[in-house]
């Protein structure tokens, strides 16, 4: 009997753990969403905003620290295509739609921000 009882306390508490698993993976890992504009800044200053959700395909140039940074938008994502920086870390990371993953060009002082166009409940109106 003592056995039957400690087995399914382990079921309950292995159920337990999979579901918080599955929802923090949900809730925290899974950030993207389809209502995004990027926030691009050259030496933490905004340089241009742009709303990805109607912004559909298009390439532009930012002047960086030291060469210029082409971005492109193409289907609600951003990307650095060419950068003059020796590594190319920012140009290799592709498109990006999710707001917990910012492009940087560390050479170039360029950061690419996604942030959510979608009001939350917390959101405070100035």
């Amino acid at each position: 009997m003592h056995n039957k009882k400690l087995r399914n306390d382990l079921v309950l508490i292995i159920s337990l753990v999979v579901i918080f698993t599955v929802f923090l993976f949900v809730v925290v890992f899974n950030s993207s969403s389809k209502n995004l504009s990027a926030n691009i800044y050259l030496d933490n200053e905004i340089v241009k905003k742009v709303d990805l959700t109607k912004t559909t395909n298009d390439t532009f140039v930012v002047k960086g620290k030291y060469t210029d940074v082409t971005v492109e938008i193409k289907d609600g994502s951003i990307r650095i295509k060419e950068s003059g920086c020796p590594h190319q870390d920012c140009v290799r990371q592709g498109f990006v739609n999710s707001t917990n993953k910012p492009i940087i060009c560390a050479y170039n002082h360029i950061a690419i921000y996604l942030v959510s166009n979608e009001k939350s409940p917390n959101d405070i109106e100035i």
